[in-house]
């Protein structure tokens, strides 16, 4: 045998020793601990998720059935690669240390064994607010009062949207053209380092809303003294397309349903409101004058929206739900006697009561918050009609309510960004001068 041909044999059995002696040590040593996968600043906010990434592809049957959160909640495990990441069908509680725990025997496809019980600490974001003022998106913390900007765009933008994990913002910018683009900027990131997730030229790109798994954003779109229509873009690769598949859709004011099941949006042609199921591909037509998409329920199974109606003093606004599992309408809410025109329920999380705007057909104008159930106005929240109350939402952990707040009658008045703190009862005024208060998960 010639002296190169036994050198690459010895190299080839250097090589087969050194595979068999990973592969031993190994199995002897087990299946590494994956490594947690959670948010900006090592926290997550309360709808999660929560991912841990494995080293080699897994049997998902023998991670999942190993997998557990303490304290408790709901929740489902979704893979990707080999990341599973778990996201809560409820919402942690703000502040809170969760631990979750992988059980000793979860098998990688390679035969590979996790040998010894893995533990890992959460920790859940305080709750924060954002808003805009000033042409800039601005972030607070209700129980401090601090605030601090987000973007810097030299006050060009013109709305914003937070996606559901509350790790990235998407905000519309006028830009040079006389239209607006769509950019992208990542939760703790400067201003700077956004980036321009869609060019829309001439057009007007705005109010685009995240689906809840974070994948897909809707907007609308128009060109001047145009009708604006519904677009969708895929994120991360910004991949844009119009919504409909033989026709251009006319919509604005997308709204995602909680699991991400509907979406609902404005038709001014239709004067009405379309849900589309987003899973079968069918459209339901609510009509209604009142330009809006409605409020979700928790579950996602009902659509609450405005509707006008006749009778007592006068024209006023009633409250529709529209039940998407059996196609059926009913009065949501409804004082017996047509005197109050009520806004769209914002539902307290995990309680059977909720908070609406209200304002009586004859005398004051301004609209006050007052707590209902589906029975019937319980108390009101604000009492000051020298100032109307709109935009109104509650953070998922329930301790807080957001709202916008105008003074009537004073041609000095900006709007402004207030929070009212359950069980406290306490109005906070965060920012004058501020519209579109939106929570930061």
């Amino acid at each position: 045998m010639r002296r190169l041909d036994r050198l690459l044999l010895v190299i080839f059995g250097i090589g087969v020793l050194g595979v068999l002696m990973i592969e031993f040590v190994g199995r002897w040593v087990g299946l590494p601990a994956p490594q947690l996968v959670v948010g900006a600043g090592d926290e997550v906010g309360v709808w999660g998720p929560i991912g841990l990434k494995f080293a080699w592809a897994m049997r998902s049957e023998h991670v999942v059935e190993r997998l557990a959160i303490e304290p408790a909640v709901a929740g489902k495990w979704v893979w990707e690669g080999n990341v599973v990441w778990f996201w809560p069908q409820e919402a942690l509680k703000p502040g809170t240390l969760y631990t979750l725990r992988l059980a000793a025997g979860a098998q990688a496809e390679n035969g590979l064994v996790l040998r010894r019980d893995a533990l890992w600490t959460v920790p859940v974001r305080m709750e924060q607010l954002t808003y805009l003022s000033g042409g800039e998106v601005w972030v607070a913390d209700p129980r401090s009062g601090a605030v601090w900007p987000w973007t810097e765009t030299n006050g060009n933008v013109l709305d914003f949207g937070v996606r559901r994990d509350g790790e990235m913002l998407v905000y519309a910018a006028q830009n040079e053209q006389g239209g607006a683009d769509l950019w992208v900027l990542p939760r703790g990131a400067d201003g700077d380092q956004a980036e321009r997730l869609l060019a829309c030229g001439e057009e007007i790109c705005q109010r685009a809303a995240w689906s809840p798994d974070g994948r897909r954003l809707v907007f609308s779109r128009s060109a001047e003294r145009q009708l604006p229509h519904l677009w969708s873009v895929a994120w991360p690769d910004g991949q844009a397309s119009a919504l409909g598949e033989s026709e251009l859709l006319v919509g604005d004011f997308a709204s995602w349903s909680p699991d991400g099941n509907f979406l609902s949006f404005y038709d001014r042609t239709a004067r009405s409101i379309r849900v589309l199921d987003v899973v079968r591909g069918e459209m339901v037509l609510l009509k209604t004058e009142v330009e809006s998409s409605g409020s979700w329920s928790p579950d996602g199974q009902h659509l609450v929206y405005s509707t006008q109606g006749e009778g007592g003093p006068g024209p006023f606004l009633s409250l529709v739900s529209a039940d998407l599992r059996n196609d059926t309408l009913r009065l949501f809410f409804y004082d017996g006697n047509s005197t109050y025109i009520y806004g769209v329920p914002a539902w307290h999380p995990g309680e059977d009561w909720f908070v609406l705007g209200l304002r009586p057909l004859q005398g004051w104008v301004s609209q006050q918050l007052w707590v209902a159930r589906a029975d019937g106005l319980e108390r009101a929240l604000t009492t000051d009609w020298t100032k109307t109350y709109g935009a109104y939402s509650w953070h998922p952990g329930g301790r807080w309510l957001a709202a916008q707040q105008f003074a009537l009658g004073d041609s000095t008045a900006s709007p402004a960004v207030v929070v009212w703190s359950w069980p406290e009862e306490k109005m906070r005024l965060i920012a004058e001068g501020a519209v579109q208060p939106v929570w930061l998960p």
